[in-house]
């Protein structure tokens, strides 16, 4: 059947003449050939067989994937490429966060009631705030020192000379910054010279809390070790020194440890 014959079954529709031309099979491989000279030249036959396995023939399935097959394949390959993403994502977030405190082994210590992370815990706390109130026992000795006399009760620090609060936070606020600030060159004179004025401020304000009553307590300890009154002048004078270098010694741990514990 040639090709006219197949299109004209089918003239009054097209799609039902190209369907019937599909199901016909493939199309007769032609004897002959159009040549320059206007004449036709004949194909051999063993021309014709070999274009024949060559050319695959038309068939009525074709594999070529519709546009609906295509779309869903796109589709899935975007959300894989998403996925791909997020996880990546999440391993990045994950290698920058802090790793967590590992939670105590329970199976080796059965009957704890605390983990060690929260006694851990509990003792930073313990030695910051305790470092900030040993700082502001230096502001406020600071303050005595300036106004020559501890305040009746002793508690009642607003009730001192302005001049002599304010000028002890600016003075205390120095020597502090001073000695942070250079807490790596103790050697240099920018460390030493605040940290022996922090020291002294403190240790004029301690001596007029605590001075009398030390010395009397360092006495009678000196006068019973002693075992005789004769001995009494010497008694006064150890006593004297004792106390003058135990307030020294509180007065240096005043002003050293807040620095030791408060900055990394």
């Amino acid at each position: 059947m040639s090709i006219m014959s197949r299109l004209t079954r089918g003239r009054s529709n097209p799609r039902e003449a190209v369907r019937n031309a599909i199901r016909s099979g493939p199309l007769p491989l032609p004897t002959s050939v159009p040549t320059a000279d206007g004449g036709r030249a004949t194909i051999p036959a063993d021309g014709r067989a070999a274009r024949a396995q060559t050319v695959p023939p038309t068939t009525a399935a074709d594999d070529t994937p519709s546009w609906w097959e295509r779309r869903r394949e796109r589709i899935g390959r975007q959300r894989e490429m998403r996925q791909r993403d997020l996880a990546e994502r999440e391993q990045r977030r994950a290698a920058a966060a802090p790793s967590a405190p590992t939670r105590p082994n329970r199976g080796a210590n059965a009957t704890a009631i605390i983990s060690g992370d929260t006694i851990e815990w509990a003792y930073n706390q313990t030695i910051r705030y305790s470092s900030v109130l040993v700082l502001a026992v230096s502001f406020i000795d600071t303050m005595v020192s300036l106004n020559g006399v501890w305040p009746t009760p002793f508690w009642k620090i607003w009730t001192m000379s302005l001049y002599a609060i304010a000028g002890g936070a600016v003075l205390q606020s120095a020597f502090t910054f001073f000695e942070w600030g250079n807490r790596k060159r103790r050697l240099s004179l920018a460390y030493g010279v605040p940290l022996l004025l922090d020291i002294a401020f403190t240790y004029y304000g301690f001596f007029l809390l605590f001075g009398k009553a030390l010395t009397q307590i360092f006495t009678t300890l000196a006068t019973d070790a002693l075992r005789t009154t004769s001995y009494a002048a010497q008694a006064l004078t150890v006593g004297s020194v004792a106390t003058h270098v135990s307030i020294i010694l509180i007065s240096f741990w005043f002003a050293y440890y807040p620095e030791q514990t408060l900055v990394s």
